[in-house]
């Protein structure tokens, strides 16, 4: 399951005429480094965007856990195929993400080289209800969730220590923002008791987990659905930011994100997002 009507990126389609001015193919700018630094770059210039955006999907976790991904091509970005696992005891039992190796990897490796040309580098790590549905069927990973929350709560902490770790190596990269975004993990799909178990035991850990690691440069995002989710749930609350001036959404991020803050106002893949009233929204977790 991927966007439920979600702006998540995908390349495929609308950036399928800029790669090919650029002499890039796909899927080759799904799973090659230096392809993939070379359209976000254009892309950013095209948009006129604050940030260059990786990757152009939400699989690049799912794949390196072992889901089976159709890479596309230039009509139909990476979905997941067929389920690999039964449910979440599989899942658990199998590979765990090592962002030095397979496509994670390429995308730091991306990331790397588009930071030390000066640009700056928003990063989307896909949330566990994302990865978890491209691995098994989404209504096996909820019978198991219903009937053995413990169970769920360790593939939550495994995914937690594993997503972190990544983040950790995208900021070692000189990622500028990083964003989780989790289109099959919204209130709307699980219901507000399962959003929150889902928050209490990987968003907001994850979360408070980066934010007390004083390496940990890159600021922080949520998708504005998980945003307005923990906000509605009273998990998390707003704090208004003033700003200089207007600005672009992105673009006060970049300016106020160091330092452990995280947002969710608006969605980063939107280029045109814009803050007219001047105040950007800090979003306050516990």
């Amino acid at each position: 399951m991927t966007g439920q009507g979600c702006g998540h990126l995908d390349a495929a389609g609308q950036d399928a005429a800029l790669a090919r001015e650029l002499g890039l193919s796909f899927p080759e700018v799904h799973v090659d480094g230096p392809a993939m630094a070379r359209l976000a770059r254009a892309v950013r210039r095209r948009d006129g965007a604050a940030v260059c955006r990786l990757p152009f999907c939400c699989t690049v976790e799912a794949q390196a856990l072992g889901a089976a991904i159709r890479l596309g091509d230039a009509a139909a970005g990476p979905r997941p195929g067929p389920p690999v696992r039964a449910g979440l005891a599989e899942i658990l039992a199998g590979p765990s993400l090592d962002p030095t190796r397979g496509r994670p990897a390429q995308v730091l490796a991306a990331c790397a080289a588009l930071a030390a040309a000066g640009e700056p580098v928003a990063l989307e790590i896909a949330g566990p209800i994302t990865i978890l549905s491209a691995l098994a069927d989404l209504t096996a990973v909820l019978k198991d969730w219903r009937r053995d929350p413990a169970l769920m709560e360790a593939v939550l902490g495994r995914l937690l220590g594993e997503l972190a770790s990544y983040a950790r190596e995208a900021g070692r990269c000189g990622v500028a923002l990083v964003s989780l975004a989790d289109p099959a993990g919204t209130v709307s799909i699980l219901g507000p008791r399962r959003f929150a178990a889902l928050a209490e035991g990987f968003t907001l850990p994850w979360l408070r987990l980066l934010r007390a690691d004083p390496d940990f440069a890159p600021g922080l995002h949520v998708c504005p659905k998980t945003a307005r989710g923990l906000v509605e749930e009273g998990l998390a609350g707003w704090r208004k930011l003033p700003l200089d001036r207007p600005a672009g959404y992105a673009e006060a991020c970049l300016a106020l994100g160091p330092g452990g803050r995280v947002f969710g106002q608006a969605c980063l893949s939107n280029p045109g997002a814009r803050l007219p009233d001047g105040l950007l929204r800090e979003l306050v977790v516990a």
